[in-house]
């Protein structure tokens, strides 16, 4: 299914500063659900370009946001609706993070997050399991881990996707 929607859209990998993607990507968000009482926070803490397809990057992200909002809506217990995506790249891969403070998924869960699964939840995994995919192919790695009742979601940038000058400088701005 994702090679058929791939091949009808063919777009070449570009360079890009993610740092000001992905500003411009929470402005948007937060504006999208600031009316459901779920704040939208972006951190810079260090900056990074990748050569890849900023249109997957969106449609990965956009996924990401989409579980993290459908979680905290079904929490009703939560007095305080919160996704902070952030980005930095210190020694290694560049990095961002879409965190989400609704509690998480169970261990057994977890290990089955990315994978199609017909089971008697409502969900088919099938977003999750199309956003690994779409992050693969875009040489990325995708990751998810539980943390003092936050989900997170990592996606890795490793060496080949980061562009070769760093033109950002590694500055770190504030979360807004």
């Amino acid at each position: 299914m994702l090679e058929r929607i791939r091949s009808q859209k063919k777009i070449d990998p570009r360079e890009f500063d993610v740092g000001e993607f992905l500003e411009a990507f929470c402005k948007i968000v937060r504006a999208n659900y600031r009316t459901s009482g779920i704040d939208v926070a972006f951190a810079l803490r260090s900056g990074f370009r990748a050569v890849m397809k900023r249109d997957d990057l969106e449609q990965i992200l956009l996924n990401l946001v989409r579980n993290a909002v459908s979680a905290l809506l079904a929490n009703r217990d939560l007095a305080e609706r919160r996704i902070t995506v952030a980005a930095f790249r210190e020694a290694g891969p560049g990095t961002i993070e879409v965190r989400d403070n609704a509690g998480g998924v169970s261990e057994a869960q977890a290990l089955r997050l990315f994978e199609l699964h017909d089971d008697s939840s409502s969900s088919t995994g099938l977003g999750l399991y199309l956003t690994r995919l779409l992050a693969e192919q875009n040489g990325l790695t995708l990751r998810y881990s539980l943390t003092d009742g936050e989900s997170c979601f990592t996606i890795l940038f490793p060496e080949q996707v980061l562009a070769e000058a760093e033109a950002s400088g590694g500055a770190a701005s504030p979360v807004f």
